[in-house]
């Protein structure tokens, strides 16, 4: 069981990291929140179903996971910082800032999801995964993930275009 596990982690770590960025997760707690994801995925591994795909199941607990951290009392006290983010030097200044303004929308769109409906944009519309897995890997209905993912789709586009700039 360590041996596979171990294996996963080493296969999987980018994938999940990139997957808490995507549901919200501070660049200064990611490190924190993959090793839960691990623990959760250990804890659970005797149970796992091997004919499911493992990815899906990942997205989903670190879509938990990342819930679970925004909601904590702390994060919601917690006065919000400057995330500093690496700099491609090949791009001006004026690609610099386009690329934070569109990197701050893209924010305010994901923060005016509910959990749920986070979950499945994430995991439909940037990671990929058919609706069906989604479905299987947050235990819900069919129809409950499409309509999950309209919802969060019409919230995104209102959040995006109630905070985009004017004339942008």
């Amino acid at each position: 069981m360590e041996r596979e596990i171990d294996r996963v982690y080493e296969e999987e770590f980018d994938r999940v990291w990139n997957s808490l960025r995507r549901h919200g997760v501070p660049s200064r707690h990611l490190e924190d929140a993959a090793q839960e994801v691990f623990m959760v995925l250990h804890r659970r591994w005797p149970e796992l179903d091997r004919s499911r795909p493992l990815g899906p199941y990942l997205s989903a607990i670190s879509a938990r996971v990342a819930s679970d951290l925004r909601g904590r009392a702390s994060e919601r006290r917690e006065a919000l910082g400057v995330e500093l983010e690496r700099v491609d030097p090949r791009q001006g200044p004026e690609e610099q800032a386009l690329a934070a303004e569109q990197r701050r929308l893209v924010a305010q769109g994901m923060e005016a999801l509910s959990a749920d409906q986070r979950a499945v944009f994430v995991m439909h519309d940037l990671e990929e995964h058919s609706m069906p897995e989604i479905a299987l890997a947050l235990d819900i209905k069919l129809n409950t993930a499409y309509s999950r993912l309209r919802l969060a789709r019409e919230g995104f586009t209102k959040a995006v275009r109630r905070h985009r700039p004017e004339g942008a």
